[in-house]
């Protein structure tokens, strides 16, 4: 999503830009992918190639599904206790990163990471739409096995 497009839900005002304005403080859009913000600058010189694929599918499935579908399931979305993961009926929504359809999640699990002698765990969904094909990590899981479990459990009722 090219800044002049975000600009554009803005400039026709209205509805239109308060259900956009709702949109672009959820995701964070316009902090962090403005080139007039510090931060946008910041995303842009170390994460411009992680970010892009982020921002380039909010950019098209705004565009073919419509502002009013995705402002409407962000407002009637469940929000995953103690975690920044919002699923409503047609998308996932993690607070201040990133949304993807949930009809486009080809598959969602746990994941293990190894750093030196840690582990770490992800839930995680492997997506693919028009911007591409992406494994996304929609929440950092605790390492104590059955609170570990229980996170997994409380996504993937959603997830099918």
């Amino acid at each position: 999503m090219a800044q002049n497009e975000m600009t554009a839900y803005y400039d026709n005002g209205g509805e239109q830009a308060e259900k956009f304005r709702e949109i672009d403080k959820f995701l964070e859009l316009t902090d962090r992918f403005s080139k007039q913000s510090a931060f946008g600058r910041l995303v842009g010189t170390f994460m411009h190639k992680k970010a892009e694929p982020s921002k380039a599918r909010v950019g098209m499935i705004l565009e073919k599904d419509g502002l009013d579908a995705v402002y409407e399931d962000l407002m009637h979305c469940t929000r995953i206790e103690r975690s920044d993961v919002y699923i409503g009926k047609r998308y996932v929504f993690v607070q201040g990163k990133f949304m993807v359809r949930i009809s486009d999640i080809k598959k969602h699990y746990a994941a293990e990471e190894t750093v030196g002698e840690d582990k770490a765990y992800f839930y995680r969904v492997d997506v693919e739409d028009e911007a591409g094909s992406d494994s996304l990590d929609l929440r950092s899981l605790s390492v104590i096995s059955v609170q570990r479990k229980l996170q997994e459990e409380a996504i993937s009722q959603y997830l099918g």
